[in-house]
């Protein structure tokens, strides 16, 4: 890929040269034994796996993206349907006494069944 980009895509012969003469590959005697061919339709395969990943990764940032203006959107919605008057003063809190007074109520004195 790095050689198709430096010496251009097309000059397959070149490429195969290069891989031969580079010492990364001087023991990877499957890439040195491809054809200009072979080499070609390698290239060809590798670009598109390279594209369709990054249409992915745009795929995947334009949905991020979409979230973002509708969390955005929502927030502002929440903003402008808040009441502006102030709020209503709140009800005193119960005392514990009355509360446990309202679970057990208090018999009346005197009547018994």
């Amino acid at each position: 890929m790095c050689m198709t980009e430096r010496l251009g895509y097309g000059r397959w012969e070149d490429i195969k040269l290069e891989v031969r003469r580079a010492w990364q590959f001087r023991f990877n005697w499957w890439l040195k034994s491809r054809t200009p061919n072979e080499l070609k339709r390698r290239v060809d395969a590798l670009i598109r796996l390279i594209e369709k990943e990054n249409e992915e990764i745009a795929a995947l940032e334009k949905q991020a993206e979409r979230r973002r203006k509708a969390a955005q959107k929502r927030r502002e919605q929440a903003g402008q349907s808040r009441p502006t008057a102030p709020k209503p003063p709140q009800k005193k809190r119960k005392t514990e006494q009355t509360q446990l007074n309202a679970y057990f109520p208090t018999k009346p004195s005197g009547s018994r069944p």
